[in-house]
């Protein structure tokens, strides 16, 4: 699947609003989140390895040289993706019903309680806005919108990466 995002992340103590645009495509084992404005940039989430390419520099994040972040990234992909069990990080508190409905995820897990107050994730049919409060009391927004199911487009080529 392939969907545009918008996203909007406060920062609190800078007293700022960050806005991001681009798509996200969403692989069987795979999320490459791809930025687009106001520069280009893609995070490729997978089982194994996190890669974060700007100008075809490729840094690479696997569980071995920063597990803390491997854990939150892959942590996040289950989520997203709705793939996985991930009973033991979060409590979750679910409203409404298929046209239209709320999951909140409250942080049970240490290491996602200190970087995490909250995720709520809201949708009808499919996802449509991802609220993430941080501890430090920041928020990113991300409004989703034109999903694609059959018809990948990868305007800017990322799927290049992906895990051989």
């Amino acid at each position: 699947a392939e969907v545009s995002y918008i996203q909007k992340k406060q920062l609190t103590l800078a007293n700022r609003i960050l806005e991001s645009k681009g798509y996200i495509i969403l692989t069987k084992n795979e999320l490459f989140y791809v930025q687009k404005e106001p520069f280009d940039q893609c995070i490729v989430i997978s089982n194994d390895r996190i890669l974060e390419i700007i100008d075809d520099d490729i840094s690479e994040i696997t569980r071995e040289n920063n597990e803390e972040i491997f854990e939150i990234s892959s942590l996040l992909m289950r989520i997203f993706s709705f793939q996985g069990n991930y009973t033991d990080y979060f409590k979750s508190d679910v409203k409404g019903d298929l046209n239209n409905w709320q999951v909140t995820l409250i942080p049970l897990e240490k290491t996602v309680k200190n970087i995490f107050s909250r995720i709520i994730l809201e949708g009808d049919k499919e996802l449509l806005k991802i609220e993430i409060h941080d501890r430090n009391n920041d928020q990113t927004l991300l409004l989703l919108s034109d999903y694609s199911y059959n018809n990948i487009k990868d305007e800017s080529g990322v799927l290049k990466y992906r895990d051989k």
